[in-house]
């Protein structure tokens, strides 16, 4: 079973990971670092509401938020555990 057979873009996954990170980067002193769990929530949400706009399946959109920000945090914990060992 692949992500994709979930109904899930994994572009739109890598976009909400890179995007965080870049945001965070920007952010040199940490004065922000208590609002970055905000981040990805709000890009898998604007997200989901893209991708359901798009599709006009307006129902969907809870489901595809939890989906998108579900998935993409537990990616972002495993290449930070395991690649980057932090």
């Amino acid at each position: 079973m692949d992500i994709g057979s979930l109904g899930i873009d994994v572009g739109i996954i890598v976009a909400i990971g890179s995007l965080t990170e870049l945001l965070k980067a920007q952010d040199i002193k940490n004065k922000l670092k208590r609002f970055y769990l905000f981040i990805p929530l709000v890009l898998s949400l604007l997200a989901a509401v893209g991708t359901a706009l798009a599709s006009k399946e307006y129902g969907s959109i809870f489901i595809n938020f939890i989906k998108y920000f579900g998935i993409s945090n537990f990616g972002y914990a495993l290449i930070k555990k395991t690649i980057m060992k932090k």
